[in-house]
C-alpha cells in the first residue's frame, strides 16, 4: 500500500487484493499463492472464461479441481504422529492420562477412543463443526450434560464422535489440564459377553465415579434398549443421572422416535444433537481425502468420476445419508 502511495498509482489493485486474501482464507491457505491468482484470474478475465466455455468446463468444476490440488498437497505434506512434534504430543498425553488410573470392568468393556485417535493424523476435512462446539458446551454443564446424536445412516454420526473426542483432547492438552477419557462401549460384550451386564455395569459405574472424568459412548443406544431388561435400562439411567459421568449416546431417528422417546426420563436425561446430510461440496471434500489416502497404493480415479459418484448415488440410492452413500 505504501508503494502505491508514494508512486501515486491507482488504487483499484487494492480490493483485487482484498479478495485474495479473503479466497486463500475461505480455502484454508495461509497465504496467498499461485492457485489463489490463478482462480481470480479465471473468475475476472473474461478471456479465460471463454477458454473454459469453449473446453466445456464450469467455473464451479474449476474452483473445485484448484480445491483438489490444495487437498493433494496438504495429504502429502501432514505432519505424520510418529514426527518429532508429534511424539512430544503423545508424551504429554500418556503422563497424564495415568494419572487416572484405570477402571477394570468398565475397561474391558470400553475402547478408549481419545487415545487411539491421537496416533493417528488429524483429518483435514471435518464436518459438523457446530454440532462438535455445541457438544462441548454441553459435556461441560453441571447438569443436563449427557448427548444424544441423531441422523440418518451414513451421515457421519460417528466421525462426529470422534472429532468431538479429538478437540476434547486437544484443547485439553492446549490448557495443561486433566484429561477426560472417552470411552466406546462395546455393546454386543455387556449384552452377550457378560453374566447379569446389569450388575456387572453398577459395578463398574461405582469404580469409575472414583477414577476421574471420562465419557461413556453408547454407538446404539436404541439397540442397548431394545435388547436390555428392567434391570439393565435402571442402571443405564443411573449413568445418565451420575454428575461425574457424561454418556454420548448415538441413534438413528427411526430409534429415537419408536424406543428413546417412548420413554420420557430417559429422553429428558440428554440433550438432542441432529445432524443433516452433508452438502455435495462437502461430499467431494470427504471422498478426496480418502482418495488422497489410498492413490499412494497406486489407485487413480478422476476428479470427473467422483462427481459422477456423487450426483448418480444422489439419483439412485434413495436410503442413507450423505457423505456416507458416496
Amino acid at each position: 500500500l505504501q508503494q502505491h502511495q508514494s508512486s501515486q498509482e491507482p488504487f483499484d489493485r487494492v480490493p483485487w487484493m482484498h479478495e485474495a486474501i479473503a479466497e486463500a482464507t475461505a480455502l484454508g491457505e495461509e497465504r496467498v499463492d499461485g492457485n489463489v491468482v490463478l482462480l481470480l484470474l479465471f473468475r475476472k478475465e473474461p478471456l479465460l472464461q471463454s477458454l473454459l466455455d469453449r473446453s466445456d468446463i464450469a467455473m464451479k468444476d474449476f474452483e473445485r479441481t484448484v480445491r483438489w490440488e490444495i487437498f493433494r498437497h496438504r495429504s502429502l505434506h501432514r505432519e505424520h504422529a510418529l514426527s518429532p512434534r508429534g511424539l512430544v504430543r503423545a508424551v504429554g498425553t500418556i503422563g497424564r492420562s495415568w494419572v487416572m488410573g484405570y477402571m477394570h470392568d468398565l475397561d474391558r468393556l470400553t475402547t478408549d477412543i481419545s487415545e487411539h485417535l491421537l496416533s493417528r493424523r488429524t483429518p483435514i476435512v471435518i464436518l459438523h463443526t457446530p454440532e462438535i462446539e455445541t457438544m462441548q458446551r454441553v459435556i461441560y454443564r453441571s447438569t443436563q450434560h449427557n448427548i444424544l446424536v441423531l441422523g440418518k445412516v451414513g451421515a457421519g454420526k460417528r466421525t462426529l464422535v470422534e472429532n468431538f473426542a479429538r478437540k476434547l483432547r486437544q484443547d485439553e492438552q492446549r490448557n495443561d489440564i486433566p484429561f477426560t477419557r472417552v470411552l466406546w462401549l462395546r455393546t454386543e460384550l455387556l449384552l452377550s459377553g457378560t453374566a447379569n451386564p446389569d450388575t456387572f455395569l453398577l459395578n463398574a459405574m461405582a469404580r469409575a465415579q472414583k477414577a476421574g472424568r471420562f465419557i461413556l459412548v453408547i454407538p446404539d443406544v436404541g439397540a442397548l434398549f431394545r435388547a436390555a431388561n428392567a434391570n439393565l435400562q435402571s442402571v443405564v439411567v443411573q449413568f445418565l443421572q451420575a454428575k461425574n459421568i457424561n454418556v454420548l449416546g448415538i441413534v438413528d431417528a427411526q430409534d429415537y422416535h419408536t424406543i428413546i422417546k417412548a420413554e420420557p426420563t430417559v429422553d429428558s436425561l440428554f440433550e438432542k444433537v441432529s445432524i443433516e446430510d452433508a452438502t455435495e461440496e462437502e461430499t467431494m471434500d470427504v471422498l478426496m481425502e480418502q482418495y488422497f489416502a489410498i492413490e499412494r497404493k497406486g489407485v487413480n480415479v478422476t476428479y470427473k468420476a467422483f462427481k459422477t459418484i456423487v450426483e448418480l448415488s444422489q439419483r439412485y440410492i434413495g436410503k442413507g445419508a450423505f457423505p456416507g452413500k458416496a
